[in-house]
Parts: C-alpha cells; sequence; structure tokens
C-alpha cells in the first residue's frame, strides 16, 4: 500500500469514527427523551390507576348512602 493511499485509509477512518461518535450522541440523547417521557407515561397511568381508585371508593360511598363534608371534598376533586 503506498502512502496516498494509506493517508486515504486513514482519512476515511477518522471519518468513520467522527460519524459513529455523531450517532452515538444522537442515541444517547434520544434513549434520555425517551427515558424521560417513559417516566412521564408511567407518571400518568400512576395518576389514572389513583384517580380511577379514588372514583370507584366514591361511587361506593355514595350508592351506601354515606354522606360528610370530606365527600363534598371529595367530589369537588373528582
Amino acid at each position: 500500500m503506498t502512502n496516498i493511499e494509506k493517508g486515504k485509509c486513514e482519512e476515511l477512518c477518522n471519518e468513520a469514527l467522527t460519524e459513529i461518535q455523531k450517532a452515538n450522541e444522537y442515541f444517547k440523547k434520544n434513549d434520555e427523551v425517551n427515558h424521560d417521557c417513559s417516566l412521564a407515561t408511567a407518571d400518568l397511568r400512576w395518576g389514572d390507576r389513583k384517580t380511577g381508585y379514588a372514583e370507584g371508593i366514591y361511587q361506593t360511598l355514595v350508592s351506601l348512602g354515606y354522606e360528610s363534608e370530606d365527600m363534598k371534598k371529595l367530589s369537588k376533586l373528582i
């Protein structure tokens, strides 16, 4: 292999290294975004679960005829 060929191969290798580093930065950023999105989605699902649980309790208490100031607060929050 001539010196010119070695030089061109070295340039291509450096270009490939630069591109893979850029790609890895992109994947890292994407993983962070997806991780945050996953956490946000999990938080929303957790909130939905808690809301459904509270609504179920409220409906049960209403069907039993239970009345109190806390029930009034609960009905406003739901």
